[in-house]
């Protein structure tokens, strides 16, 4: 039978996690301090998905280095972790934090169809002037209509300071 990830993660403890691994906060490295099939003590433990996040195999599943990160420092695995800087292979503890979706969603960059260079600020191509807009606690508020895209842009960054963006 398959467990979730929640169900798997309350079969692993911080002590557990600390019989098998050191992690270095400084650098976000595991190493291994038990030898396990061809991996010996002291080897880095995990790999890099193409995505760009770490996975280390133990338990007989993959895990996400950032989740493995949080337990060991702080004893309980939390929802949602969200890396700081945006990188999912930056593993260091001071670039993760305990999250909410709505935090999450705050640090995201720009969607690929994002055509202005920044988030929340859009071409109204009927109007011929640039909108500014921004969602809070899934929400939608729009900002204004703007002749300058710079003033989008402005007003943009002004609600994401109102509304604890950054």
């Amino acid at each position: 039978m398959c467990k979730s990830n929640k169900q798997k993660e309350l079969l692993v403890s911080q002590d557990d996690l600390k019989i098998l691994f050191h992690y270095d906060p400084l650098t976000g490295i595991f190493t291994r301090l038990t030898k396990v099939k061809k991996h010996n003590v002291g080897d880095v433990a995990g790999y890099i998905r193409k995505d760009g996040y770490g996975m280390i195999y133990f338990n007989k599943t993959n895990w996400l280095i950032h989740r493995i990160a949080w337990c060991y420092m702080y004893g309980y695995w939390p929802d949602i972790i969200d890396h700081i800087d945006r990188n999912p292979s930056n593993n260091r503890i001071d670039n993760l934090q305990d999250g909410t979706q709505s935090k999450n969603s705050k640090n995201r960059g720009n969607q690929s169809t994002n055509t202005s260079g920044s988030k929340g600020v859009y071409k109204n191509a009927r109007l011929n002037k640039w909108c500014a807009c921004i969602q809070v606690d899934r929400k939608s508020k729009y900002l204004g209509i703007f002749d300058d895209k710079q003033d989008a842009i402005n007003a943009r960054k002004a609600a994401e300071l109102t509304y604890g963006f950054i």
